[in-house]
């Protein structure tokens, strides 16, 4: 299985960082869709999506490797990129998947979509988790 590098031209490069995690790290930490489904529940994703993904993966081609964004301000996870690459990873037994965070600076997405700080308080992520320093 193979995942893409993300491109150097990309905006958010220099606030840009690559970790590796467990699939199910990444399912954990990525924000709800369907509140009221388990997040292992292959219902919980486009059934399409997970089949051509898993097609892909079994041949080695590439694909994107999955994102979150976290708001730098009140650092907290506040978008996500990869939720089905992870699910199928998962499903297919990998052990670890390269994960790029891209640390968003102001205006802070929170504020700009409206959302009450407390209501993502409990995505923050753990930084023994990520492995990383957040700013």
């Amino acid at each position: 299985m193979k995942f893409k590098k993300a491109s150097d031209t990309n905006r958010y490069r220099k606030s840009r960082r690559l970790t590796y995690m467990k699939p199910s790290e990444f399912i954990e930490l990525s924000l709800p869709q369907k509140p009221n489904v388990s997040k292992y529940d292959p219902s919980y994703y486009e059934k399409e999506s997970l089949a051509n993904l898993e097609k892909r993966m079994k041949r080695g081609l590439e694909i994107d490797a999955p994102s979150f964004d976290v708001d730098i301000k009140h650092k907290v996870i506040v978008g996500h990129a990869g939720r089905h690459r992870a699910f199928t990873a998962h499903k297919l037994g990998v052990s670890k998947i390269p994960v790029y965070m891209y640390y968003k600076e102001g205006p802070y997405y929170i504020e700009q979509l409206g959302t009450d700080v407390k209501e993502v308080e409990r995505f923050k992520p753990k930084k023994e988790l990520l492995g990383l320093h957040l700013k």
